[in-house]
This record gives C-alpha cells, structure tokens and sequence, in this order.
C-alpha cells in the first residue's frame, strides 16, 4: 500500500510539473534598469569591459526537451545592418539640423509582466480531484506513512526537472542533468541571461528580458513586445528599439563582448558610427544617430544609415565638408569633423564660412562659400556660374591669377605680382599694380580698368580698343611715352600720367608742342600759339636753329622753338629778322622800334663801325653823330626857345636859352617830307597854332606853322585821334610838314611860343 501510495504521489507531482511546462507563456515580468555608457571619443573607442567567468559559460552545449510553445516559436530576428558604399559625396536634405524626432529614450524599455497561461485541463483537474479524493480517504489510517512518503515524492519528483520551466510566472532553465542555470547561457544558439548574484532583484534562475545592466554593460533581452525575436534572446548587431536603431556587439566588433550595447563613436565593418553617450545626452544613450550632430563641440554628418560622412557633402541645398584624408589638414583626430575656414583639399583652396567671413551668421558655420567674398577684409572670388570658364567640379574654389568675372577682369594675387607673398594669395587686389612687370590699374571694386582714367586728379590711358596697334592680350595695361590713341599723339610719364603742359615741352632732348589736353602737334609746318610761331618737323619734333625753307632762312630759339622776328643773337652774332621770320637778304637801314639798324645781305647786322653820321655800338643800334648841338650854338631866336629839324637823320631837336648858350630840352624821332615833297630847307619863324587840320582821309593834331611847312603830329583817322600811322625817323611825309608822335607835338605847341626861330638843314 505504502508502495503504491508512494507512486502515485511521485506521479501525481510529476504529471502536475510537467502539465505546467507544457502551459508556457512568451510574456515576461516588467524590470525597468538604468543603464551607464562607458565614455569614449571619436579618436579612441573604448574597450567594453570583458567578460567575467562565469559570463565565459555561453557556450555549454545543452539536450532540451521538444521546447516549450511560447520559447520555440519560430524568430525572426533582424539581419545585420547592411550599408551601401557612400560615395564620395552625398546630398540629402535636412529640414532640421539637430536631434531626430519620434523618438523614445531606450531607457523606457521595460518588461511585460503578463505571463501567458495556457488553459488547465478541465479533464485533468476532475481526474486529479478522485485521486485526491481516493488518497484522504486512505490518510485517515496512514497519516504519517502518507506524509513521508509524499515529501521523499516531492524530492524525486523536482530533482527531474529539465528544459524550460515557468514558476511564478517567469521562465527558468534547467539541464539535462536537473541544474537550473543562472547567469549568460546559451541554448539552441541563442544566448539568454537568467538571475544570478550579478541581479539580485529578480529570482535566481529567472530568465531577464527587456534592457538590463550587467557588471556595467548594457544588454537587451528580446521581450513580448517584439514577436519576430525569441523571448528572452540577446541581441546582437543592429536593431531597432521603439523606432530608435543600436548595435549589439557581434562577431563585427569581436573587441567587445557579444551584445553589450554600444556607445560613442565605433567602427564597424570600416564604416564610423556614433551611438549616443554622456556627451550627447539629448538623445538615449547608444542610440544610433543620424544627420548633422555636434559632439564635444565638433560638428559631424551621419547618413540615413547612421555611417559618418566625411569629404564634401550637400545638406539642404548648401555645400560643406568634413574632414578626410584629402585636406591638408588631416589627421586621424580630425576624421569626420566639420571644416570651417581655410581648407586646402585635393590641392585646391576652398573657404567655409567661419566668423571671419563679412556678414557672418553662426546659421551658415561650415558652409561652403562662391562667388565674391570678404574675409578678414581682403577679397577673394570661389569659382561659381559667374566664371567664363567655370566647372562645376570646381565649385568653391578659390581662384587666383587673371579671371574674367561677369564680363570684367580681376586679378587674384599669385606669384606674377611684384611684391608678392605666400600670405597674401587669392587676395582681390586693388589701385596700380605691376604683373609680370606691367603696370594695372584695379578700381575700389578690384576691376581692371582700360581706356582713359582720371586718378587723383591725372589722366592715365589703359590699353583699349582705341589703342594703335591694339591687341586683345594687351588690354588693360597703362602705357608710357609717346603713344596714338583714336589717331592723336600724346606723352604719358614712367609713372602713366599725361603730360599736359599747353606748351613747349622738353622729352628726352628733344622739343614738342602738347596742349592743355596732352595732344602733341605732330602735323608738318607752322604752328602760331599765343602769338608765337613754332615750326613741327619730322616725328612731331619742333625744329630749333637754322631753318631753311622753299621762301627763306629762319631761326627757331633752341630752347623753347619760337621763331625769330627783329634783331636777334645767333651764336654771338647779331642779325635781322624781317616781321615773318625771314633773315634779311639785303643790304640797307633798318628802323625797329625806333631804332635804326645797318644790315649787310647775309642778315648780319653792323656793330662796332661807323656809317655816314651814325656810329654803331655793339648793340646795333645806330646813333647819330651829335652836330647838332654844335649848329645851334650859333643861332639867334627872338624867344628863348629855338627849334633844330635834321632831315639827314630824321630828327628834331628843342632847346632853351640864348645864342651861345642853348641846351636841348627834347630831341626825338621825325617823319620829315619824303623826296616827292621835301621839307623846305633854311630859317623860319613860328608863326601860329592850330588845333588841328584835315588833309585827304586823315587829320593832323598840335600844329605848329613855320614858312610854308608845319611841326604836327603823326596822321590819324579823320576826325578822330586814333594813329593811322605811326611812321617816324624816315622822309615820309607826302606833305612836306615835319611829323612827331602825338605828345612830342602837343608839347611843342603848347610849350614854344610863336616867334620862335625853326632851322630846317
């Protein structure tokens, strides 16, 4: 009896355990963990830490029984993250640059607590009842045999319990040999973690799901909400939680141990990834972000897929880039960060906007920038549409030597400059410059000017079309000298400025004519400015000395080109030019301005000599030998005055006092009569006086009469007092009366009295 009660406990208790397993639920109890990510840095990706001994028994090759429903259920578990080649560059747009949204912090991961039960066996239940039934009818004679044979039942029946198992509603896991498990198991593959010293909050032995913190790496266990991944398996690779994507730790990253969640920056099959950690705490930690991030102050890009994007790349229509093997500046501490400023990439000179960029805004740190711009206050131009020879492949670039721009040419300083320095290339240049010893002129916008300029007040010619002997590759350049611009001549200084001197100029020896607005007289002949006459020779030179020419010889000053007129010094000589120019080619008396002058036919003038009553100084000028002084000292005047006329030389001499004793008051010029009507010779008496007399077409004024003839003045226009002719120290008069200029004839008039004694001889 005792035997058969016995078996039929041990039964009872083993069909109760098994009909137990055999109602397994995928549901696991809600455990909510706080994690902490291990620090770590773009340049150096922390080690995770490495497994324990007892985490090292994953691999314990365990015989289950046929698995329960809810653990054997078909999983789909995702694939490893795959990721197309990115290329070199990428563009996408971004609508915002900053944290994802839709987003839940994989902190709020928790586990379900509702267990699945799956319905009792009514069957059971009432054939389980009549064995009860039967077994207190018989406890009543043996209670206590019962009792221990139930509890030596109990112990066969619990030391038999393999596979999973599900008490209280959370799932455990024995061997085949009885022996729960605790801590990292493997099963069928799949690696599960059940309760140990290392997670005291839950029962020894439970299997954990949802997020769960182990030695300080985070896991995360497959929970009811994710039917596709077996419950309570450990991920690995990369999977999405609640819309959020992680990795897990697989044979990709076999520094780390297997499905520890990653965090910070990470390489993984090459590529560069950076999960969320203390340093980008906006987002749940080891997530896996996405876009344009700033991590310890650093901007980084990171595709749709999560892997860095480094090298040029288009974001919401704008171009930046981000550091690779291909700027100058690289290095491994730098990979993937955002550039801003100078970058010299692939050998060429690019600029991302940076607070030294005029009209500055933080809004477009890192952008590319083209077209004009102004840094540091110099300008530069990066290449864009507006080059004539742009390529699109040289976007951004910084351009430098001659470039045509919009139509209009610019120079960007390089090595051709004079005065160049490494520092300055690129740079927008402006004013005078010498390029490959040529001068330029750049306005206050850097354009290269041509054709007539006005620069502090002085005109410069820059080489245009109107240029003689114009070339295309020749424009712009400042020219110098002699130079025919729209068919006229002019001078330009060595410093460009156009010579405007609105006269005679001196050029390298030689003597031109520029006027007042630099043209050169350059057309063969006379010339008459401000009424002196110049003669233009060969090559626009004006012609200095001796001049001969078709209608006579002629003599040009040899420091200022003007013509000779009058009585002149010529290499020490003196000679005589006629009112035109011409030399004198006869011999004879010359008169000028008053002065009387012997020429010889060569056109030298007399000096040094005496002719006829004349003595001639070295000046030229020829003066009467005084006899008259010597005549009238032998005269008689019944006033005290007495008037001497010499037609010989053509003069008139006054004198005051008495016979013996006369001095000469006044003695000049006068026109006597001319051989037709000679002035009567002998002694007279002024008679009277006359204010004036009309004679033909011309009246005389101040006259003074005296035997038949007259003292007056020079002719002049009828009934008025304006000289007709000015003639004097010749025999000229066609009316025998002895002409004198206008005042010498009034004063005779109004100053000798009548009575006195006129001697003509």
């Amino acid at each position: 009896m005792k035997r058969r009660l016995a078996m039929l406990l041990a039964a009872t208790l083993t069909i109760t355990s098994l009909s137990g397993a055999s109602a397994l639920a995928a549901e696991t109890t809600a455990v909510t963990e706080e994690t902490v990510v291990p620090e770590e840095t773009p340049e150096e990706e922390a080690e995770e830490p490495a497994a324990s001994e007892e985490e090292q028994d994953l691999t314990e090759d365990v015989q289950t029984e046929e698995p329960a429903e809810g653990i054997t259920e078909e999983v789909s578990e995702e694939t490893e993250q795959t990721e197309e080649e990115v290329p070199e560059e990428t563009t996408v747009d971004e609508t915002e640059d900053g944290e994802d949204t839709g987003e839940t912090s994989s902190e709020a991961v928790t586990e379900e607590a509702a267990a699945e039960e799956e319905p009792t066996d009514e069957a059971g239940e009432a054939a389980l009842t009549d064995e009860e039934r039967a077994a207190q009818e018989e406890a009543a004679t043996e209670k206590a045999v019962e009792e221990a044979v139930l509890e030596e039942g109990k112990e066969e029946a619990e030391a038999k319990l393999v596979g999973w198992q599900k008490k209280s509603g959370r799932w455990y896991y024995y061997t085949s040999a009885g022996k729960m498990v605790t801590g990292f198991h493997k099963i069928d593959g799949k690696t599960f973690y059940f309760a140990d010293d290392r997670y005291p909050s839950v029962p020894k032995g439970g299997m954990l799901t949802g997020w769960k913190t182990i030695s300080g790496s985070v896991y995360f266990f497959a929970d009811s909400r994710y039917p596709s991944w077996k419950l309570g398996a450990m991920l690995t690779g990369f999977k999405t939680i609640e819309g959020a994507k992680y990795y897990f730790a697989d044979s990709r990253y076999p520094s780390v141990r297997e499905g520890v969640r990653l965090t910070g920056f990470k390489t993984i099959d090459g590529k560069k990834y950076y999960f969320a950690d203390e340093r980008y705490k906006s987002q749940p930690e080891g997530k896996m972000l996405t876009g344009r991030k700033t991590i310890s102050g650093y901007v980084y890009y990171f595709g749709t897929n999560g892997v860095m994007r480094t090298g040029f790349q288009t974001i919401s229509g704008a171009k930046y880039y981000f550091m690779d093997s291909s700027s100058a500046a690289y290095s491994t501490a730098r990979h993937g960060r955002m550039a801003t400023g100078w970058q010299k990439i692939n050998g060429k000179q690019y600029y991302f906007t940076d607070s030294r960029l005029k009209n500055y805004s933080e809004s477009n740190k890192g952008k590319m920038v083209n077209g004009f711009k102004t840094i540091d206050g110099s300008g530069y131009y990066f290449q864009n549409s507006s080059y004539k020879a742009y390529k699109a492949a040289n976007l951004g670039v910084m351009m430098t030597g001659w470039k045509t721009i919009g139509g209009k040419a610019y120079y960007l300083t390089d090595d051709r400059l004079e005065g160049y320095s490494a520092g300055n290339i690129g740079k927008m240049v402006k004013g005078f410059k010498k390029i490959n010893g040529v001068t330029y002129y750049f306005n206050s916008s850097s354009v290269r000017m041509d054709g007539w300029q006005t620069i502090d007040g002085k005109r410069y010619y820059f080489i245009d079309e109107n240029y003689v002997n114009y070339k295309a590759s020749y424009r712009g350049r400042m020219v110098t000298g002699f130079k025919t611009i729209s068919g006229k001549a002019y001078y330009f200084e060595d410093s460009g400025a156009l010579r405007r001197t609105g006269g005679v100029s001196k050029i390298n020896g030689n003597l031109y004519y520029i006027n007042s607005d630099g043209t050169i007289e350059k057309k063969q002949g006379w010339i008459k400015k401000d009424s002196y006459y110049y003669y233009v020779g060969k090559n626009m030179k004006l012609s200095t000395g001796w001049l001969s020419l078709s209608d006579g010889t002629y003599y040009l000053n040899t420091d200022n080109g003007r013509m000779y007129t009058g009585v002149k010094k010529v290499d020490g000589t003196l000679y005589y030019f006629d009112g035109t120019g011409r030399r004198a080619t006869s011999e004879g008396w010359r008169t000028l301005d008053g002065n009387r002058y012997y020429v010889y036919s060569s056109g030298k003038v007399a000096v040094n000599t005496t002719i006829g009553n004349y003595r001639i100084g070295s000046d030229g000028i020829a003066r009467l030998i005084d006899t008259m002084n010597a005549k009238a000292d032998g005269y008689s005047s019944n006033t005290n005055y007495l008037v001497m006329i010499d037609t010989s030389s053509h003069r008139i001499g006054v004198y005051r006092g008495s016979i013996r004793n006369w001095s000469r008051i006044d003695y000049s010029y006068c026109a006597d009569g001319a051989s037709s009507s000679p002035t009567p010779r002998g002694s007279f008496t002024i008679t009277s006086k006359e204010g004036s007399e009309n004679a033909g077409s011309y009246t005389y004024w101040y006259i003074s009469n005296f035997g038949g003839s007259a003292i007056c003045s020079v002719p002049c226009y009828k009934g008025t007092k304006e000289v007709a002719n000015s003639t004097v120290g010749k025999a000229v008069s066609t009316n025998g009366m002895v002409r004198v200029s206008m005042d010498t004839a009034e004063w005779i008039r109004d100053t000798v009295p009548n009575g006195t004694k006129v001697v003509v001889y």
